[in-house]
């Protein structure tokens, strides 16, 4: 068996060759990877980042498969000069899939943006994010907790025989913030191994590496490089939820400034960080019931989509104070 630690470094070296056309250095940058399907949640995606943050960071949006109808709305966003498209056809490797497109992200852009944001086009921000920020330029790999932890077993061993029996904190990638110079292996690794997942309709031959979806191989990478120490994991209940809102739990607003919503996960009272459609999408009829007895979900998510674009009556209300501070509550860790 061809282990990873055997593949040939030039092939994974050339996921990490910057793109001419991005010369333009970012300390700090969003992206988002959406295609027609998740179309109405990005809108969503973009409006909560001009919330929080106005125009004062590179926002990269990373479409696949978008009709040009769809990709002239994406630039007439309020998030103006400060949104930056790109089409998954110009990528190195076109990837297959969002999932493959989310993998090499990273690696398009390592020459141009050090500390990344990847969100998915189904999560919205409820609060500036300052803190992950500068955790990440700390070395960490930062991202929340989705649903307690992931075991590898030896289907693993194509990644390397050290990761059977091997049990850490499942991250979600839905929201995940690093350091892409820090992190240069695990971004090459994870873009490489985009082009050979055992979840691709091929079944990724003749490596499949095993996992589900870019969150599946991103955990075994983690492992497989040993990054135990640079993960800080987030919440789960505060930073995405992706147990769900229909057991007992829900969002309650408590204050609004301008485009900003503060809002507290109930029970606990607790401030909402980011808020993640991780099962029923929001904007459809299965999302709409499911999220009817969640409190103000829908609300929040609502909100947002409705800021995105210019003329409407809330991206009319106010413009975003880009001078907020940063949240003064502390990103909790769980022990890795």
């Amino acid at each position: 068996m061809t282990h990873l630690g055997t593949v040939n470094m030039k092939s994974i070296m050339n996921t990490l060759r910057p793109r001419k056309t991005r010369h333009m250095e970012y300390s700090r940058a969003f992206a988002v990877i959406s295609n027609s399907c998740y179309f109405p949640g990005i809108l969503a995606t973009l409006g909560s980042i001009y919330a929080y943050y106005g125009r004062d960071l590179r926002v990269y949006v990373v479409g696949h498969g978008l009709s040009a109808a769809e990709r002239q709305i994406l630039q007439s966003t309020n998030l103006g000069a400060s949104l930056t498209l790109i089409d998954t056809e110009d990528f190195s490797n076109r990837p297959i899939g969002c999932w493959e497109a989310k993998q090499q992200c990273a690696s398009e852009l390592v020459g141009s943006v050090k500390t990344i944001s990847l969100l998915d086009a189904d999560l919205i921000l409820l609060s500036r994010i300052d803190d992950v920020f500068e955790l990440a330029e700390r070395g960490k790999i930062v991202a929340p907790l989705d649903c307690g932890s992931i075991g590898f077993n030896t289907d693993y061993d194509i990644y390397s025989s050290r990761l059977a029996g091997c049990v850490r904190p499942n991250l979600n990638t839905g929201f995940v913030t690093f350091h892409t110079r820090m992190h240069w292996d695990l971004v090459a690794l994870w873009a490489f191994t985009s082009r050979f997942g055992a979840y691709s309709p091929g079944r990724g031959m003749p490596l499949s590496f095993p996992g589900h979806g870019d969150q599946g191989i991103f955990n075994a990478l983690l492992c497989q490089l040993h990054k135990d120490d640079a993960v800080h994991v987030l919440p789960e209940r505060t930073w995405t939820n992706s147990v769900g809102w229909n057991r007992g739990h829900g969002l309650r607003i408590v204050a609004r400034h301008g485009h900003q919503i503060t809002a507290e996960h109930q029970p606990g009272g607790l401030r909402q960080r980011v808020l993640h459609s991780s099962g029923p999408k929001w904007w459809t009829p299965e999302g709409q019931r499911a999220f009817s007895s969640a409190g103000d979900v829908l609300t929040c998510f609502e909100e947002m989509s409705r800021i995105a674009l210019p003329n409407s009556p809330a991206s009319e209300r106010s413009t975003p104070r880009t001078t907020e501070a940063p949240p003064s509550e502390v990103s909790l860790a769980v022990s890795t």
